[in-house]
């Protein structure tokens, strides 16, 4: 039976990036400008909304709060089918480095087929999630109910809290399972939600390490990160109140929004969601490849 190196699974993002800068140089000024296209584009369209429910999240003004919500639902659908586009195009990038880097042309980056099927399957994926969980709690919250009217408040607050933690479980499990998709489906050119399920088998635990070994190793490059923008940001004299704006910027103007704190802040968020591709798709790919792939050449050969 085939297997693989969880600690090299998890370490395979940052492997990528040590073995192709290139690649992520220009992956990392890809994402920076379309993040100054994005934000500019915000701002000059619904900036002002953004601002008005923020302070009426504040003020708790519900009446007003939907009234934001209202006004930024069309940017809202518009928003999604370019998120889906951007996943799609980056899940087929790094998928591509690992299962084809003899294709690099482009920086591995592309818009077709491959692309659409990744769109597909990551739809197919959240709906199966979104309806795991839904069950998930329905049934957690009858088992609670149940519970409850049998044995009082302290029986339905243990089942509660038993079933509770085993749906999330059976999620997580279920996620696992599945994780393989994207790859097999980038692999084979066939659209494929279940053949991950084979390939999964017996390998939970591992397949689970490896995944989050990498969170763990990408949550720490981010705190690192954000130390050295939060250092910028007082440096610049914004003190502790510019570490604060960087989550809750002005946007209602690009000259409120686009302070110097908030453009170093930019400029490294480029390179870091860069490496953070390949850290987060990295792994699925890699243990992809040395189950189904054994005999495919190394990444870097």
């Amino acid at each position: 039976m085939a297997t693989f190196s969880a600690t090299d699974a998890a370490f395979s993002g940052f492997t990528l990036a040590r073995a192709r800068p290139r690649i992520v140089l220009v992956w990392g000024l890809a994402l920076l400008a379309m993040s100054l296209v994005t934000s500019a584009a915000t701002i000059l369209t619904v900036g002002q909304a953004m601002m008005d429910m923020q302070s009426a999240s504040q003020a708790s003004d519900q009446e007003a709060t939907m009234r934001s919500l209202g006004a930024l639902a069309p940017f809202y659908l518009i928003a999604l089918p370019l998120t889906l586009l951007y996943y799609g195009v980056a899940t087929a990038a790094v998928n591509r480095m690992v299962l084809r880097p003899e294709d690099s042309r482009n920086a591995f980056l592309r818009l077709g087929g491959d692309e659409l099927r990744m769109i597909l399957v990551m739809v197919v994926q959240w709906l199966i999630a979104a309806g795991a969980i839904f069950a998930a709690v329905l049934a957690a919250g009858i088992l609670t109910g149940v519970a409850s009217a049998a044995g009082g408040a302290i029986a339905g607050v243990i089942v509660g809290i038993i079933s509770g933690v085993t749906a999330f479980g059976l999620v997580v499990w279920l996620s696992i399972r599945l994780s393989l998709a994207l790859s097999q489906t980038f692999a084979t050119g066939r659209l494929n939600i279940f053949g991950s399920w084979a390939l999964t088998k017996g390998r939970f635990w591992p397949i689970l390490g490896a995944y989050l070994l990498a969170t763990v190793l990408l949550i720490v490059v981010f705190l690192l990160a954000f130390a050295v923008q939060a250092i910028a940001a007082i440096a610049l004299g914004g003190g502790f109140a510019g570490v604060t704006s960087l989550f809750q910027p002005d946007m209602s103007t690009l000259a409120a929004y686009y302070t110097p704190a908030m453009i170093i802040y930019t400029v490294i968020g480029g390179f870091l969601s860069a490496l953070s591709l390949m850290v987060m798709y990295g792994p699925a790919a890699t243990i992809y490849r040395e189950l189904a792939q054994p005999a495919t050449a190394e990444v870097f050969s």
